[in-house]
């Protein structure tokens, strides 16, 4: 197991290291939003086990403003208008939300996020486009 992970590692060096320098800040954006989705994704899994305190419907409305604070500086910073007006849909957050069959292993998954949501409903979670406009100053 061990030597496969070694193997996976080492092809994603090469992979990288042949990746054209005007495409690490693509890679860098799609890393950075990728993060901000599963994060995200967590949360509106979890929704339903915060008695009504948080709605999965508010958790998908501030990642589609997520997505177009995202998606301003991405044109403002010139990247292709193609990749850009595909946020949404690249980046839907259903389709990264895991649904579990049973109650109980949607609990163990949530539990696994530890207080999530305190961390919601206080803002203490990944924000995408600060780190972004963070990636793009540099």
């Amino acid at each position: 197991m061990m030597r496969a992970s070694m193997l996976v590692f080492a092809a994603s060096l090469l992979m990288a290291g042949a990746a054209n320098a005007k495409d690490l800040p693509l890679m860098q954006v799609e890393g950075v939003i990728s993060r901000g989705l599963l994060e995200h994704a967590a949360f509106a899994a979890c929704a339903p086990l915060s008695n009504g305190q948080i709605k999965a419907s508010d958790i998908s409305a501030g990642w589609a403003d997520e997505l177009e604070a995202i998606a301003g500086l991405l044109n403002e910073a010139g990247f292709d208008p193609a990749f850009v007006g595909a946020l949404p849909t690249r980046y839907e957050l259903t389709a990264a939300t895991p649904v579990f069959a049973e109650q109980k292993a949607l609990a163990r998954y949530c539990a696994m996020l530890g207080d999530w949501p305190k961390r919601y409903l206080t803002f203490i979670y990944f924000i995408p486009q600060f780190e972004i406009k963070k990636a793009l100053e540099q």
